[in-house]
Formats: structure tokens, sequence, C-alpha cells
């Protein structure tokens, strides 16, 4: 059973491989609206697919608001929830609300947790909106080199190199900013811990004297759980604008 509550005025969800905010309550038959299960956060169409949701989509676009009557195991209801398993009734009709609140624009994806297929859409759209990215790999982890160096000499392992930064969420707020404030970082380049995985690949992919601007995926930062002390959220990437400052390559190569 399917009613229509708000028209809403955005475009088709079917196709949209943005992430949309969504406010979900389900309930028993009779019950609080949300009882059992109540979410709002950012999912892509596949996500929504996946759950069951398919011919919902198909019938919805931005902004409308529905009501839904179905059976509890015609939802797979865990490709809903971010963390927590939810538990369902095995048997009976649950009554759910759904609203199709807004779709992002990838400079402006929510900056709560994302769901990894949410984070794979805002990453793709991140990509999509600016053709000078280069790929790392297969990673996902992509890069715009600004200024070349001053040399072509690799920053090799045990090298202590110095560093300043800028880390930023996707919408533009600052998360860390070492460059703003005139600091420096610096570490021995290979050594375990001390800076964030995708930080250490893109001082590999820098020469001396060499800048650029970085699209780091979570998992290459502060992964499923966050970090920065709470400004991170999780599966969250990370755009980084990083200068290598100097490189001491030891008594056999130059500093």
């Amino acid at each position: 059973w399917f009613r229509l509550n708000v028209l809403g005025e955005g475009g088709a969800l079917d196709t949209a491989d943005q992430p949309v905010r969504v406010r979900l309550r389900a309930a028993r038959m009779g019950e609080r609206p949300g009882s059992l299960f109540s979410t709002e956060r950012d999912y892509v169409a596949s996500e929504l697919r996946d759950a069951g949701l398919g011919d919902v989509l198909a019938r919805c676009q931005v902004g409308d608001s529905v009501s839904l009557i179905a059976p509890a195991q015609a939802i797979t209801w865990n490709r809903l929830a971010s963390a927590t398993p939810i538990t369902m009734p095995d048997t009976g009709m649950i009554a759910i609300e759904l609203s199709f609140l807004a779709e992002r624009e990838p400079e402006r994806a929510v900056v709560r947790g994302l769901s990894p297929e949410a984070e794979r859409g805002l990453l793709d759209s991140l990509v999509k909106s600016d053709g000078r990215w280069k790929r790392w790999g297969t990673s996902q982890l992509h890069y715009r080199i600004l200024e070349p160096g001053n040399d072509t000499l690799a920053i090799s392992k045990g090298q202590e190199v110095t560093i300043t930064y800028t880390g930023l969420l996707p919408d533009s707020t600052v998360i860390d900013g070492l460059r703003d404030s005139g600091g420096e970082l610096t570490f021995v380049f290979g050594d375990p811990d001390q800076v964030i995985e995708g930080l250490e690949v893109a001082v590999s992919l820098l020469h001396d004297g060499g800048s650029g601007r970085f699209l780091i995926p979570s998992e290459l930062a502060f992964g499923a759980l966050g970090g920065g002390a709470g400004s991170v959220p999780p599966n969250m990437p990370l755009i980084y604008e990083v200068e290598v400052l100097r490189v001491v390559r030891g008594p056999d190569g130059p500093s």
C-alpha cells in the first residue's frame, strides 16, 4: 500500500547517483512512528533499491513524502542501517513513513557519517565534477599536482620529510589548518602510524618543493569510525592540499 503525502519538486530518485537525505520511520501497525526503526541520513539510490524500495524510488522524486504499508520481511532492513543490525518481526505488516528531503551537491555532501555506498557515490560525483583529477593506481585516491617541485627525485622510505597541509571535508570545512597557522609537520617517511595512509601516499607522489591536491577515500584516512576528535564523520572522504617543504635525504644525497 502506497500513499503520497507531499509532492516534491526535485529530480528523479531511481537514477540518482548522488547522496540523498532520507528520513525513515518504521513501526508496527498502530504503534508510534519510528518505534521499530528510525533514521535520517544520506543514501544513494542503489542502497535503497537493494533494500527492496526500488518500486518506491521509481514513483518518487526529491522532496516527496510517502506512507507505505508492507510485509515486514519485504524490506531488507539491515541494508538501511549504517551500523547496528535491525531486528524486525518475522510476520505482520509494517507502517513506514519515508521522506526524500534533499539531493546533495557533491561539494555539500552531508557532514554526518556516510555508508560505504554513499561514500562511493560521493567520490564518483567529486571526480566527475572536475576532469583534472588523476587516479592513483586502482584505488579511489585521486590527485592533482599543483607544483612539480625543485627536482625529480622520489621521496624514499627512511628520509625525513617536512610538509605543511590543509585538510578539508568535501564541503570545504577545514578539519586541520596546519598551513593556515604557519605550522609544519616533520616525520620519517615510511615509518608507521605517523600520518594517515592517504597523506603518506600524497607525499610519495610529490617531490621536494612540490605541492598537490588529493582526494582521499576514508579507507586511507579515518575509516568507518571517523576521527579527528569528532571532526571527521565515519566513511568520509577528505581533501588534502599538501606541500613538501624539505626533504633530508641523508649523507649520500642532497637535502
